[in-house]
């Protein structure tokens, strides 16, 4: 009897495992698949708009997380543990909340972008829109995972990508596929995956006794720092992205998301890297490992990390001219410089990241925030002066040294810090 209950358990671990894999593989491939076939689909200064609007909704994403989705993700398996619908109800009405705060937000800048002359504002208008469905999808495909069940996730992320990319293309075929467009046509993909998820989830919207202010003060006092840091991460990069059409154009911008399609594949990978160097550092450590024995543990990591990303970079660097040509016909074909640029900046950036696993582990969070504001600080000083001597190669020039730069903070931190957690 044993021996079928341990081959049982080990057997559901092997299905929860596959599921999740199956899950990453169906949200991340939608998200590629978008910004290939847009990239590929639209002029240039269409696609620029779009891309745009979709670095901007990668901000909103990352914020959305620190405070919604990863709280949920610990309170809701410890906590609220066996009230998981009404707990995930008030969820969702958090998320309203939240949704209606960006999306006037939004509509707000999009209204500043068409004083200034911009022709980006339709699609930051659409995203506006579309913002609330393709995140909720996003915090309920990760609601699955409280109890371990992923399977209702595969099934929402698949309607999402299958909708999606069937909108594009009817859009496409029919000669009405433009920006703003694209952007609404993930919206609905969005909203059918989340009617999925939400018919398999069945949360409790009247919230079961939880308070509205007992669960902001929970997940801001867990999600503050995390949004912090977050926040910062996203624009040691993405400043970058929002001055290149200021000073260069819509046309450039959409190189440069042409170019950065290519290292998608990479994202997904990294998280989950980090998902598990997380934890496993954090038990090292609150078991009495030594920095010494942490800071071996983390150059195994870099070396790893690092290289691996490295090596992608680099052999995707020497193949460029085919791959461009074949996924945009022949639109970037001369973006080759540009995809060996962004080789070293996610390699630097990724030996950033590594390198945060072990301040993070260590209960050093606080520190974290200050690397990424550096990045952000040296960007906006010097990018638009490179950019202007040296174009588009000189704005990711200096993104790299911004990422350079921090990582030898990191690093001479990681140098002298302390196992700050019990």
């Amino acid at each position: 009897m044993t021996a079928v209950a341990v081959n049982a358990r080990g057997a559901r671990r092997i299905g929860v495992g596959a599921f999740a894999v199956l899950d990453q593989v169906l949200f991340a491939g939608a998200s590629f698949s978008i910004n290939i076939l847009l990239a590929r689909w639209l002029p240039p200064v269409e696609y620029g708009a779009f891309a745009l609007a979709f670095f901007v909704f990668l901000l909103l994403g990352a914020l959305h997380t620190a405070v919604l989705t990863e709280p949920m993700l610990v309170f809701g398996a410890s906590v609220y543990r066996g009230r998981t619908r009404a707990y995930l109800g008030r969820h969702v009405g958090l998320h309203a909340l939240v949704s209606l705060a960006s999306g006037g937000a939004l509509a707000l800048v999009a209204l500043g972008v068409w004083l200034a002359g911009s022709g980006a504002w339709p699609s930051l208008l659409a995203l506006a829109l579309a913002a609330p469905f393709v995140l909720l999808l996003w915090m309920l495909r990760r609601a699955f995972y409280m109890e371990l069940t992923p399977r209702g996730a595969v099934a929402g992320d698949a309607v999402y990508f299958v909708s999606t990319l069937a909108g594009l293309y009817g859009l496409h075929a029919t000669g009405h596929l433009n920006a703003d467009r694209g952007v609404l046509a993930m919206g609905l993909g969005a909203a059918a995956g989340c009617v999925v998820m939400l018919v398999v989830l069945r949360p409790d919207l009247r919230g079961g006794g939880i308070g509205w202010r007992e669960l902001g003060v929970r997940h801001w006092e867990y999600g503050r720092w995390s949004a912090l840091a977050q926040g910062l991460f996203w624009a040691s990069g993405q400043i970058l992205i929002m001055l290149i059409p200021l000073v260069l154009g819509l046309r450039e911008l959409a190189a440069v998301a042409a170019a950065g399609n290519l290292f998608r594949p990479l994202n997904p990978l990294l998280q989950s890297l980090q998902t598990v160097m997380l934890p496993a550092t954090a038990l090292a450590a609150s078991g009495g490992a030594t920095m010494s024995t942490l800071r071996g543990r983390l150059r195994r990591y870099l070396l790893f990390a690092g290289g691996g990303v490295l090596l992608y970079g680099l052999t995707l660097s020497a193949f460029a001219g085919p791959a461009l040509h074949h996924l945009y016909h022949g639109r970037y074909d001369t973006q080759r410089l540009v995809v060996f640029l962004f080789a070293l900046s996610y390699t630097v950036s990724t030996v950033v990241q590594v390198q945060t696993v072990l301040l993070k582990a260590t209960g050093n969070v606080r520190f974290v925030p200050r690397l990424w504001a550096v990045s952000s600080v040296f960007v906006l000083v010097f990018a638009v002066p490179a950019m202007l001597v040296a174009g588009l190669a000189g704005g990711l020039v200096v993104a790299i040294v911004s990422y350079a730069t921090a990582g030898v903070i990191a690093w001479r931190r990681t140098r002298t810090a302390t196992v700050a957690v019990a």
